[in-house]
């Protein structure tokens, strides 16, 4: 799950990362300097872990 805000304000940053979202920070449209990219990482993502098979 993914998704993009025009806010990057540390906070609300902060928040999403405690979360266990990727943040990513991309050019803003004319008139934004930049906005937020927020991806929701797996358990297996967020620990770099893989389960045995």
């Amino acid at each position: 799950m993914a998704f993009w805000s025009p806010t990057v304000s540390g906070v609300f940053k902060r928040a999403l990362k405690d979360l266990g979202f990727k943040i990513n920070k991309l050019q803003g449209p004319p008139g934004k300097r930049e906005i937020l990219r927020a991806e929701k990482l797996t358990f297996n993502q967020l620990f770099n872990f893989a389960f045995p098979e």
